[in-house]
C-alpha cells in the first residue's frame, strides 16, 4: 500500500500532537524539520485547524495559566515562553491581559518569595539574590520592589 506524502505529514502531526497540545508554529516547524514540502505543510495545518486539533488561542490561554498559576511565573516570563512557542500579535496581548487580570501578580510574587526565603532577608545580599530570583521568574522591578518592601515591613512588625 502506497501512503501519500499528505498522509505521512498528517500522521507525523498527529503523533506530535498526541503528547501535548501545540501551537501552529510548533507543528509547522516539526513538519518542516521532517522534510515535508511547504504545500503539504500548509495543507496539513489547514486540515488540523478544521478538525480543531490546532487552536492557538486556547493553547496560549492554557499554557499561560499553567505557567502563571502552577509555575509561578510573572508576565515577562509568560510572554517570553509564549513567544518561543510562536504565539504573537493580538493572541499574545489578549492572553496576557486575560490571564493576568485573573491573577494578583504581587500576591503570587510574594508567595513565591516567602517560599524561597524560608525566613527573613537580613542582608542586602539576600535581598539582591531574591530580586534576581524574582526577575528571572518574570516579575517586573516594580513588583519586586513591593515584595522586598513587604519583607522589610514584616521584619519591622516582628521586632
Amino acid at each position: 500500500m502506497n501512503v501519500s506524502e499528505s498522509e505521512k505529514a498528517r500522521d507525523a502531526a498527529y503523533r506530535f500532537l498526541s503528547y501535548r497540545s501545540r501551537s501552529t508554529v510548533e507543528v509547522e516547524r516539526k513538519l518542516r524539520e521532517k522534510g515535508f514540502d511547504e504545500a503539504i505543510v500548509r495543507k496539513t495545518i489547514e486540515r488540523l485547524r478544521e478538525l480543531n486539533f490546532l487552536d492557538d488561542e486556547s493553547f496560549a490561554r492554557s499554557l499561560a495559566r499553567d505557567l502563571a498559576r502552577v509555575k509561578g511565573y510573572g508576565k515577562n516570563q509568560v510572554e517570553k515562553r509564549l513567544k518561543s512557542k510562536g504565539i504573537e500579535g493580538d493572541i499574545l496581548v489578549d492572553t496576557i491581559e486575560t490571564v493576568f487580570s485573573e491573577i494578583d501578580e504581587l500576591e503570587a510574587a510574594t508567595g513565591l518569595a516567602i517560599k524561597k526565603a524560608k525566613g527573613p532577608l537580613d542582608s542586602l545580599k539576600d535581598k539582591a539574590r531574591m530580586g534576581r530570583y524574582l526577575y528571572g521568574r518574570g516579575y517586573s522591578w516594580e513588583i519586586i520592589k513591593e515584595v522586598l518592601k513587604g519583607f522589610d515591613d514584616r521584619e519591622r512588625n516582628q521586632e
